[in-house]
């Protein structure tokens, strides 16, 4: 999945019956998410990016293996 935000952090939300395999790439670079706190919920924050600068940003999502991603957030 290939898009572009603009805005200072990205984050996705996933079903954690469905997987979470993927890699992320923003501007060209692959980015781990940040450490999240563990969640209880069948659909939880699966992925936060670092604050980035304000912006256009380029995103890649690579899956890797069984991996769903329920909504894309953009924080301005």
């Amino acid at each position: 999945m290939n898009f572009k935000f603009n805005g200072t952090r990205l984050a996705f939300t996933s079903s954690v019956l469905l997987g979470k395999n993927f890699e992320v790439y923003i501007d060209g670079n692959k980015v781990n998410s940040i450490e999240l706190k563990p969640q209880t919920d069948d659909t939880v924050i699966s992925y936060l990016s670092e604050k980035l600068s304000d912006g256009t940003h380029s995103v890649t999502v690579k899956c890797t293996g069984k991996a769903n991603i329920d909504s894309v957030i953009v924080f301005e």
